[in-house]
């Protein structure tokens, strides 16, 4: 469904963050009670062409200094990176790494450079 944002509470709950949006539907179905509630995804901004990677590559915290680990030739490679978008599947890299690079996606805490990587089937 589509729609658009018609009201957003003034304040969030500070124990939560979490505030109250209203959501006018522009296709809803008839059948839809009133009231009922739902998820919404609100998209505030739109790139194309990013660097996306599996969220599992991710070592440390984002704002201590995240890191992948890149695969290469002479093994595993830690590899500091720039955090953009993240979401529960994937981060966005906003430095660090080009898409021709390859990275590792399991066990990257037990890995450090040098370490000799075999390539999963």
């Amino acid at each position: 469904m589509v729609g658009s944002v018609r009201a957003v509470s003034s304040a969030l709950d500070p124990a939560t963050g979490l505030g109250v949006v209203r959501v006018s539907l522009s296709d809803a179905p008839a059948a839809l009670p009133m009231g009922a509630q739902g998820r919404v995804t609100i998209v505030t901004e739109h790139r194309d062409a990013v660097l996306l990677v599996p969220l599992e590559a991710l070592r440390g915290a984002v704002a201590d200094g995240a890191e992948v680990v890149r695969c290469t030739a002479q093994g595993a490679s830690v590899t500091a990176v720039g955090v953009g978008y993240r979401d529960g599947k994937r981060f966005e890299v906003t430095s660090g790494l080009s898409v021709d690079d390859r990275v590792a996606v399991d066990h990257v805490l037990g890995l450090e450079t040098g370490t000799p990587l075999v390539e999963a089937p």
